[in-house]
């Protein structure tokens, strides 16, 4: 049964028509920061949602503004601030993924 859906999966990453949208994606699974790269480039992933790196684990807001409570712990990742969240943040893509100079 694993073993189908990751076959599933692999086919549908394939597929010229199908976009990717991920919510707290494991970067490792790309093997690299360049595969991320050329999977942003490609429009075949065309946004993720991650955590804020060093995010502290209480937020001090106590107001219902909840863009600002959204934008203080996510980050939106898209092919146009890939590279420079990628050189910013560079433990954000996993451990033993080195950003390109």
């Amino acid at each position: 049964m694993v073993f189908h859906r990751i076959r599933v999966l692999i086919e549908s990453w394939r597929d010229p028509q199908l976009k990717f949208a991920l919510l707290l994606p494991d970067w490792r699974l790309f093997g690299n920061s360049e595969s991320i790269r050329n999977a942003f480039k490609s429009e075949k992933m065309v946004v993720a949602l991650v955590n804020q790196p060093d995010l502290p684990v209480e937020s001090k807001s106590n107001d219902r503004d909840y863009q600002w409570i959204f934008d203080e712990h996510f980050l939106l990742i898209t092919g146009a601030n890939c590279a420079e969240l990628m050189n910013r943040y560079r433990k954000l893509y996993g451990s033993g993924i080195k950003a390109a100079a």
